[in-house]
């Protein structure tokens, strides 16, 4: 199947206070454009990671005004369906300082009224985390938790979640009940713990109760919620499995990439016909929204948007009058006030510091001087104290990008900070007293890769700034945002932005490399990407350096940027 490539401009968002971004955003009121309902209306929040607020000028509002928001346009429209495609942690301090992690934002997100969710891989890495989400989140939400093809190990292997769920949707003015089976599915993810088996979509897709799914049971629109990109491989597995066994209109609810996607597939290409896919970007930025008319057998139109997570814009689309105060419903009320507590009890606003500019990751070039990894390549991870007995003083340190999951703004460097920046646990390890010619080509080996983990299943091309969309005069007035083309246009974002540049980043970045004269260094690294320094010695013909593997000690980089911060950014009030 044949699938056009989305473009993506990905703006920089600056996290101002919450009272600033308010009135910034009042101030600036751009003209919103409006939803367009349909007999099948889908809602999607997916790659939250751990962002449960938002406070800046583009996006503001937090886990409540969420929850308020669908209640009021459930009203508005009764036949709403509410869904989330997966990866709830690593990226945020309300799901990653706590012990366990993702202790309290498990609460929160299985109070949200979805219809059906997914698990992402974020909730799979790690043993502990994995059986808490099975435990405290799956099994509580019990058949709105879908999954076709993770299982867990409870003494035999168990479905991870809800093979499939037949939703129904009655309040339509011809008086019938339209019923959506609904699927969900993982990408074809390996790095899971021992007590988790994922299995690969082609794979699951020729399993019979997926098959007696489509043949059995009473529906009339299908739909998958995958932590898949649309694009990727996977979805088209899918889909050539499901129009094996039923012609009717196919919806598909993606994820895993951080991006604003769309797409329409009406049999272009002898692909096939009346499919329809929404992604709706990542950290609570986006609010993806499709809908679906089903004018006769042969016959569906459909539309799209993407609803920035801002109060004003939530309330716009509610027709909810802005200065009321009844916007708050009870239960937007109580998650507000448990995402309080919760931020009180873990110091999130604990400050060590504060930036003094902004450092960015796609929004900079890099190398330079307002690239992040720059800034921990040169200044931060050369701090690194290991505790290896065996260390020569002579290294290499090596980081893969994708764990760095935001910008670092000019602002108070708070706990919460360090989460946002850098979220991942992971331990240094390292090779000793390896020749500095083979250290000299792994990075490069490294960067060659289509990626590496973190880094995505899927990346967006750049929409370049010359673009007869940005022209200065058109922008004036706008806040930074998406700018998003995709299968049907660009007129998708609800608010109007203006796009900062979009840089491709490298899948590994290093410290410096010492003098020419060395000819032995240690390769230092994390235990994370240890798979991936083994492909390259193996590729460079020294396999045998990766048995000299062992622990190389040290804090990990969030404790590094904190320390750092401590010392380097001094707060001037």
């Amino acid at each position: 199947m044949k699938l056009n490539l989305a473009v993506l401009a990905l703006a920089v968002h600056s996290v101002a206070s919450a009272a600033t971004g308010q009135q910034i955003f009042a101030l600036k009121r751009p003209d919103r454009r409006a939803l367009t309902p349909g007999e099948y209306t889908f809602l999607q929040t997916t790659d939250t990671h751990g962002w449960f607020e938002q406070s800046g000028e583009t996006y503001f509002g937090d886990w409540g005004d969420l929850a308020s928001f669908h209640q009021h346009m459930k009203k508005k429209y009764p036949n709403l369906l509410f869904f989330d495609s997966g990866d709830k942690h690593d990226g945020n301090g309300v799901s990653d300082a706590s012990t366990p992690r993702g202790h309290y934002s498990r609460r929160l997100f299985r109070e949200m009224p979805f219809d059906a969710v997914t698990v992402g891989n974020h909730e799979l890495y790690n043993t502990e985390v994995a059986t808490l989400e099975y435990e405290e989140v799956s099994q509580h939400l019990g058949d709105k938790y879908l999954s076709g093809n993770v299982e867990i190990w409870r003494g035999e292997w168990r479905p991870y979640g809800n093979r499939y769920k037949v939703i129904e949707r009655s309040h339509y003015k011809d008086g019938k009940t339209r019923r959506i089976l609904t699927f969900g599915f993982l990408y074809d993810f390996d790095l899971h713990p021992n007590n988790i088996r994922v299995t690969k979509v082609r794979d699951a897709v020729k399993q019979q109760w997926f098959l007696d799914a489509l043949d059995n049971e009473e529906y009339d629109v299908v739909a998958v919620i995958g932590h898949i990109p649309l694009r990727s491989w996977e979805f088209p597995q899918l889909i050539e499995a499901i129009r094996k066994r039923t012609k009717k209109p196919l919806v598909l609810l993606g994820g895993h990439s951080h991006v604003r996607d769309a797409v329409q597939l009406n049999g272009e290409f002898d692909g096939p016909s009346d499919v329809y896919g929404i992604q709706g970007g990542r950290f609570l930025e986006t609010l993806g929204w499709l809908s679906l008319n089903v004018t006769g057998q042969e016959s569906t139109s459909s539309s799209r948007s993407y609803i920035d997570f801002h109060i004003d814009g939530l309330k716009f689309h509610a027709s909810h009058d802005p200065d009321h105060s009844k916007w708050d419903t009870a239960l937007g009320k109580s998650l507000t006030r448990q995402l309080s507590r919760i931020k009180k009890k873990l110091d999130l606003k604990e400050v060590y510091g504060c930036v003094p500019e902004n450092y960015y990751t796609n929004g900079a070039k890099f190398p330079g001087p307002s690239s992040l990894l720059s800034l921990i390549a040169d200044e931060v991870l050369p701090t690194l104290n290991g505790t290896a007995e065996g260390a020569t003083g002579d290294r290499v340190i090596i980081t893969n990008t994708g764990g760095l999951r935001f910008d670092l703004l000019k602002g108070p460097y708070t706990r919460n900070t360090g989460f946002v920046v850098s979220p991942f646990p992971n331990n240094w390890v390292y090779l000793p007293n390896i020749d500095i010619h083979t250290a000299h080509d792994i990075l490069p080996y490294l960067n060659r890769k289509a990626h590496i983990l973190g880094s995505g299943h899927m990346v967006p091309e750049e929409i370049p700034q010359e673009c007869d969309m940005f022209h200065a005069a058109d922008t004036k007035g706008l806040l930074p945002g998406y700018v998003t083309l995709d299968d049907y246009g660009h007129d998708g974002d609800d608010t109007p932005h203006w796009a900062l540049p979009y840089y491709e980043l490298p899948n590994a970045i290093q410290t410096e490399m010492p003098p020419d004269d060395v000819k032995y260094v240690d390769l230092v690294f994390y235990d994370f990407i240890a798979p991936f320094i083994q492909e390259a010695l193996y590729a460079l013909d020294r396999p045998d350096y990766f048995e000299r593997l062992t622990d190389y000690g040290g804090k990990g980089l969030n404790e590094l940027l904190k320390d750092y911060a401590e010392e380097h950014w001094e707060c001037r009030y």
